[in-house]
């Protein structure tokens, strides 16, 4: 005890400093739990938040969705369409042992189930899927999804990276990343092995959806949206990302559901 009342006169800043910032941290966690404790849960705070390129938010600019009904039908219709969602990836893992490779596009294909269906998703929630999806780049029939999916990922965020001045960063960032896909050895190995006829059609793919991204960005960039629709942009954003995001869920089911697995013999040969 006595060391202690020695060391504390020795001390070079006075007790009170650390004491009056532990005193800090703890109010600021205090008032971070407290709002999070006290925040409405999720079921009240609607079907979706701003702008999200999944199914509802797409089906809300037609339906109406949000007005016509209550937020508990809302949810238990998400419930549901997930359920759906996720019920041939999960049949196919049923059907037969699973291996790692049909593992990966059955990570893809749930997380992409959960973004396009669940209840109160964020533009954010895209980076899920992504995960599985950078997997996707080592496999031999899917870079071109895993291309697509990271490019259209981060085309759905736009809006809301343009919100918070990070334009110029998107660019950079999406540039970088087809520069670097583009000139990787996945990507040159799928288009060697691929067919004639299959190169014709992922490049008229890829490129009607680039143009239609580089035409919403002139198009954001140079018209001002009409004075009675100021989210017009973010929407057409979002319902464009979802027409691709609900392609890409389609095409990561049937290839976990047509996936052939090699033997050792054949990897060998």
């Amino acid at each position: 005890m006595r060391g202690w009342s020695f060391a504390a006169r020795r001390a070079p800043l006075p007790l009170p400093g650390p004491l009056f910032a532990l005193f800090l941290f703890a109010s600021r966690v205090f008032c971070c739990s407290y709002s999070l404790v006290c925040s409405p849960p999720p079921s009240q705070r609607g079907l979706f938040e701003d702008k999200v390129a999944n199914v509802w938010c797409t089906l809300d600019i037609v339906l109406k969705l949000r007005r016509r009904l209550d937020h508990a039908t809302l949810a238990l219709c998400a419930l549901s369409a997930t359920l759906v969602g996720i019920a041939p990836m999960g049949a196919e893992l049923l059907r037969r042992a699973p291996t790692p490779r049909r593992f990966v596009y059955a990570l893809f294909n749930s997380s992409l189930a959960f973004f396009l269906l669940s209840y109160q998703v964020h533009e954010k929630s895209i980076l899920l899927p992504m995960l599985p999806a950078a997997l996707l780049f080592a496999t031999e029939e899917a870079p071109f999804l895993a291309l697509s999916c990271g490019v259209v990922a981060a085309f759905s965020t736009f809006p809301l990276l343009r919100r918070d001045g990070q334009a110029l960063a998107y660019v950079a960032t999406q540039a970088l990343f087809l520069l670097v896909a583009l000139t990787s050895d996945a990507l040159r190995g799928a288009w060697v092995r691929a067919s004639a006829s299959a190169r014709r059609w992922r490049v008229r793919l890829l490129m009607l959806s680039f143009v239609g991204m580089l035409a919403l960005h002139t198009c954001e960039a140079a018209l001002a949206p009409p004075w009675r629709y100021p989210d017009l942009y973010p929407v057409l954003f979002a319902a464009f990302s979802c027409a691709h995001f609900c392609v890409f869920f389609v095409v990561g089911n049937y290839i976990q559901w047509t996936l052939v697995e090699r033997t050792s013999k054949q990897k060998a040969t």
